[in-house]
């Protein structure tokens, strides 16, 4: 029945349509008229009729009847799902869990003190204040507007509107005492001699001379707290019930945030307690120590070590050559953009072949001292490639479109820094002490924030020139890359750095 006045509407602004150019020339009374009997026509119109109205009706109405006849059948009860059949049967024949019975995980406990929930009620108070201009003179919590001068060592600054809080001694006590007693029209000229542990480094040690104009003071109303405001403004009825509340609040929220704390370290301690208790890569450290340089049997294989090298340079080398095709055989403006993301993308995988064979000739004993600067000065360059030509393509293309592209290379360019971080960091500890190990995983935090600010001023341009709205967003991804990397060479510094 629904769906016949909806479809017997459907037929009247069929009817109303045809009979526009008539029902434009009628008085009002006239057209209210007509628009009734053809409402009363459409809505006496079976189904049949309708059909011949509109072709496609038959087809919807036996569609809508289709699933009107599922609605109504009762639904059939899925089979029971079992998690435990969707587990991998037999973990432990696939990973080999490290000891974990020394990781030690602090979980702090607060108590909540009636002086927490008083200062938790009185911040809900003052959100419910009120500020009003008083014409009395300023007192403690008043609020004073001003415009302010200071001048140091003779030299005045610019005028700033602004203001004080008395009592909360923002520009020191003395500051607060001058204004204390003042309305709005004031003017005063004062001096006042700060310390070196002022806020404001340009006053540490000096007397800073003040011009002041005040133009309001003003009052902050706030609600008494008693009965009346729990009741009219909390879903209690008394004091008592509500500061129970409270406290009961506090103590969950303290509760929550010192699992997440426990969470977070529990965390921590086992990725680096998993990475340090990895069977290949635990052996670094060993053959660091081993003044024979020779090969740990239980390290890589030969093939192995290899193979995994041999991996990462055929991708590379696949992407040098499509790198090449591009820049010789391209003729487009999209060649030159494709082949320098290309390059980019060449670069980094280079840069992982040094990360790949540092790590595998370290775990397998085969790393040579000579090793130590060939592998840094490989991803070192390779960042240095990708860079240099990022910044001869934004300013080679300055007015072209194509121009963006050249962040796009500075943004791979610091990947491949980052990448850095963890040859060098391998490097660095290889038969040798280097009390700076901790200090490696900066680089690819250093990285990562020079993503983000470059991505932000993208962003800014993409304002007024939309072709840097895509490399905006492709360097914020790379400053997430940046900070992924971050976490991985701070597993290595743990799990391999000589403590």
């Amino acid at each position: 029945m629904k769906k016949r006045y909806v479809l017997a509407a459907l037929a009247a602004m069929v009817v109303l349509a045809g009979c526009g150019g008539k029902a434009s020339t009628d008085n009002t009374d006239t057209q209210n008229t007509q628009d009734a009997q053809d409402d009363s026509a459409a809505a006496s119109m079976d189904d049949d009729e309708l059909s011949e109205l509109d072709p496609e009706f038959s087809q919807d109405l036996e569609s809508n009847e289709e699933i009107d006849a599922v609605d109504d059948t009762e639904e059939t009860a899925l089979d029971p799902i079992t998690p435990s059949d969707y587990l991998v049967k037999n973990a432990s024949d696939y990973v080999t869990i490290g000891d974990y019975s020394d990781v030690e995980v602090t979980k702090y406990t607060y108590e909540i003190t009636d002086d927490m929930v008083q200062e938790e009620i009185q911040e809900e108070l003052e959100s419910y204040s009120e500020e009003e201009s008083t014409n009395a003179p300023s007192e403690d919590g008043n609020i004073v507007y001003m415009n302010l001068t200071a001048t140091v060592d003779g030299e005045a600054g610019d005028e700033e509107e602004t203001f004080i809080i008395l009592g909360q001694e923002e520009y020191g006590a003395e500051f607060d005492e001058k204004l204390t007693g003042v309305s709005a029209g004031d003017q005063l000229d004062f001096s006042v001699t700060y310390g070196d542990d002022t806020w404001q480094e340009d006053w540490q040690g000096k007397t800073v001379d003040f011009k002041v104009e005040v133009t309001d003071v003003t009052k902050s109303n706030t609600p008494e707290y008693n009965d009346d405001y729990v009741k009219n403004n909390t879903d209690y009825d008394t004091k008592a019930d509500y500061e129970a509340a409270v406290k009961e609040n506090l103590q969950q929220s303290y509760d929550e945030q010192s699992t997440y704390d426990a969470e977070e370290e529990l965390i921590t301690a086992c990725v680096a307690t998993a990475a340090t208790s990895s069977t290949r890569f635990s052996l670094i450290p060993k053959n660091s120590a081993d003044d024979s340089f020779s090969v740990n049997p239980a390290g890589f294989t030969r093939a192995e070590s290899s193979l995994l090298i041999f991996i990462v340079s055929a991708i590379a080398a696949i992407a040098w050559v499509w790198c090449i095709l591009l820049y010789v055989r391209g003729t487009l403006p999209a060649h030159i953009v494709a082949g320098s993301v290309m390059f980019g993308i060449a670069c980094v995988c280079t840069s992982l072949i040094a990360l790949v064979a540092s790590i595998a000739r370290q775990a397998r004993g085969s790393y040579t001292m000579a090793e130590k600067g060939k592998w840094t000065g490989l991803v070192l360059t390779m960042g240095s490639l990708a860079f240099v030509l990022g910044l001869i393509l934004i300013f080679a293309y300055w007015d072209h479109p194509i121009n963006f592209v050249g962040f796009v290379l500075i943004g791979l360019a610091l990947i491949c820094w980052s990448i850095s971080s963890k040859v060098i960091l391998l490097a660095k500890i290889w038969h040798a002490d280097f009390p700076l190990a901790n200090r490696i995983p900066i680089i690819p935090v250093l990285t990562a924030l020079a993503c983000l600010f470059l991505a932000a001023f993208l962003y800014e341009a993409a304002l007024f020139e939309t072709k840097y709205f895509v490399p905006a967003r492709v360097l914020t991804g790379f400053g997430a890359i940046c900070f992924t990397l971050y976490s991985i060479v701070s597993i290595l510094e743990s799990g391999a750095s000589k403590k």
